[in-house]
């Protein structure tokens, strides 16, 4: 098992910094490929990535959506303008 999460590792490192792939697509291939290393059952490993990238989002949508929505109000009322003069009379 811990020789999976080292090869896992590594497969990672090379898929991200050796081929230059997306990271998302990286993280994608690595789960595949540990989920099957452990003896895993395709559509088990196919559910628990599904599970765990749904709990990633659900818990980073609501930090989203209210930034969005202060960067929006701050945009709309001039705070941004007044902020980046300041910052760049600084």
């Amino acid at each position: 098992m811990i020789a999976v999460v080292i090869i896992s590792l590594i497969l990672l490192v090379v898929l991200i910094a050796g081929l230059k792939l997306h990271v998302f697509l990286s993280f994608l291939l690595t789960s595949l490929f540990a989920g099957f290393m452990l003896g895993m059952p395709a559509l088990k490993v196919v559910s628990s990535i599904k599970n765990g990238v749904g709990s990633i989002m659900g818990d980073l949508v609501i930090i989203i959506c209210l930034g969005a929505m202060l960067g929006k109000i701050v945009a709309e009322t001039g705070a941004a303008q007044k902020i980046a003069d300041v910052a760049i009379d600084w």
